[in-house]
């Protein structure tokens, strides 16, 4: 892979995923522990940073924890809103370099659905149905602006 200092989430529709990391040119594996595989901007197999490089990731696993704790059925809308308490709104640096929140993922293995959120805006919304797309046999653009 040329991949250096990244992951990439990889699941089944059986509902198994990991985490794989490429920390200084090795590749490391991270398993999804109790159903929930949570990937910010940084790497979890690398022992230089740890889960505050990140402040998102915190959040994130704590929300998780309460909707755990309070709901029997967790739908994709309830982890919207956990993610929501950690999106940054997209601005432009000194450069003009546009940074921030750029596009939400939501992937549900199970349905084979994969839904992306560009940009916080809720009316650009793509809900894609993967086994339809995979079947298409043809490449699909996405056209985001």
């Amino acid at each position: 892979m040329a991949l250096k200092n990244a992951h990439i989430i990889l699941g089944d529709k059986n509902g198994k995923a990991v985490i794989i990391e490429w920390i200084n040119g090795i590749k490391n594996i991270v398993e999804m522990k109790d159903n929930r595989l949570i990937a910010t901007n940084f790497n979890l197999s690398d022992s230089t940073q740890t889960e505050m490089t990140c402040l998102r990731y915190p959040i994130i696993q704590k929300g998780l924890d309460e909707l755990d704790e309070m709901k029997e059925t967790i739908t994709i809308k309830d982890i919207g809103n956990v993610i929501a308490k950690v999106v940054q709104v997209p601005q432009k640096d000194l450069t003009g370099k546009v940074g921030g929140t750029l596009y939400t993922t939501f992937i549900d293995l199970t349905e084979m659905k994969f839904v992306l959120v560009y940009k916080l805006d809720n009316s650009k919304i793509q809900d894609i149905d993967i086994l339809k797309e995979l079947n298409r046999g043809n490449a699909r653009k996405i056209k985001l602006k």
